[in-house]
């Protein structure tokens, strides 16, 4: 099946998701049609990487966390 039709609609949380493996998957799964919240602590990593998502079309949000606590 296609990955687009998986993720369209979706929204897909994703801890870690300013850096590293956690952002390619954020882009990824916006570029296959799902929106994205990204939790993480560098909030200008996330601005970059929300930013990249809706100039591309894709819908994102950033939720400040820290889960070593």
């Amino acid at each position: 099946m296609d990955r687009e039709l998986l993720l369209k609609g979706k929204v897909i949380v994703i801890s870690g998701g300013t850096k590293g493996i956690g952002r390619s998957l954020a882009l990824a799964c916006a570029a296959a049609g799902a929106g994205v919240a990204i939790g993480g602590r560098d909030k200008q990593a996330a601005a970059s990487i929300l930013q990249n998502i809706r100039n591309a079309g894709g819908r994102g949000i950033f939720v400040p966390t820290d889960l070593r606590r």
